[in-house]
């Protein structure tokens, strides 16, 4: 890559916002939505993909993909957020392997909580168990071989449903389902969903609402991470189906890129936003870009 074409892929570089919403699904809908600053850590890093860890009146603490600028790579990390005034007050690294970490998916059982990060790169999707105590992660095993993208479980009764988009093409219309009888697997695929745009990326955990089983996912139509799309679940005749009854797309005014993470505990939840770190220049080289595809001299990509 050509110098001029790093540094325009440097001013391009993405930023990430989180927010909150105490009343889940729906503060979302009605856009009440704490906007979380990175204090201290503005300018330096941002944080995305995050799951809520557990929370009291005074704190709420997340696990995310923490991306530092010098770094260049994502990793796992514990934040805490002060409720007082919304602002991240600590960062713990739990996570720091050679290639891109993100979408670290807690999942609760038997008194213990896992995490399974999104890490690709590497070639499969792992479990590592936290250690509340010394705040650590210790990997436990493999629960797939696949290149996963943003997988998540689901349990209902005895099975453990798997749900992913997988390396090379994790941003569009197809979601594969694999079925476990226990958390570690295995697990065998059963079903492909062919969704009629670019939604099958998923954007979380899925959720009660009203007594609907809800699925957030990701709309990459043409942006990665544009919107989220929220899909009620339904299981019939061995398979599962999925109609969206919602879509949200980022009200923040400068964070107004994209949103592509929604995730439930209790009764709060966490979303993120996108936006650019050079936002002005961004916008001028995206402007230009367009402008270079209306003239019809370069075909556009999906953008990320």
């Amino acid at each position: 890559m050509s110098l001029f074409s790093e540094k325009i892929k440097e001013m391009k570089e993405s930023a990430w916002l989180l927010g909150i919403c105490l009343n889940g699904f729906e503060d979302l809908k009605s856009n009440q939505i704490h906007w979380v600053s990175n204090g201290k850590f503005t300018g330096k890093k941002w944080f995305a993909d995050p799951f809520i860890l557990d929370y009291d009146s005074n704190h709420i603490n997340l696990l995310v993909e923490e991306f530092d600028y010098k770094v260049h790579r994502g990793r796992i990390a514990k934040i805490t957020i002060d409720r007082a005034d919304w602002k991240v007050t600590d960062c713990l690294i739990l996570l720091d392997l050679p290639t891109h970490l993100s979408f670290p998916m807690i999942w609760r059982e038997n008194n213990e909580i896992y995490v399974c990060p999104e890490n690709y790169a590497s070639g499969g999707w792992n479990i590592y168990r936290y250690d509340r105590i010394n705040e650590t992660l210790e990997k436990v095993g493999q629960l797939s071989d696949q290149k996963l993208t943003d997988a998540t479980l689901y349990q209902d009764g005895n099975n453990y449903w798997l749900l992913s988009t997988y390396d090379p093409r994790p941003n569009g219309s197809e979601l594969t389902i694999w079925r476990g009888s226990s958390l570690m697997g295995p697990y065998t695929e059963t079903q492909r969903v062919l969704f009629p745009e670019n939604i099958a990326r998923n954007a979380g955990m899925m959720f009660t609402y009203k007594g609907k089983l809800i699925r957030p996912a990701q709309e990459s139509n043409h942006v990665y991470g544009h919107s989220m799309s929220f899909q009620e679940v339904t299981y019939n005749n061995g398979e599962f189906c999925f109609k969206e009854i919602y879509r949200f797309c980022t009200p923040h005014p400068i964070y107004d890129v994209g949103t592509h993470t929604y995730n439930q505990y209790c009764k709060m939840a966490v979303i993120d936003v996108k936006g650019y770190r050079h936002r002005r220049i961004a916008q001028i080289i995206v402007f230009l870009f367009k402008m270079v595809v209306t003239l019809g001299l370069k075909k556009l990509p999906v953008l990320k």
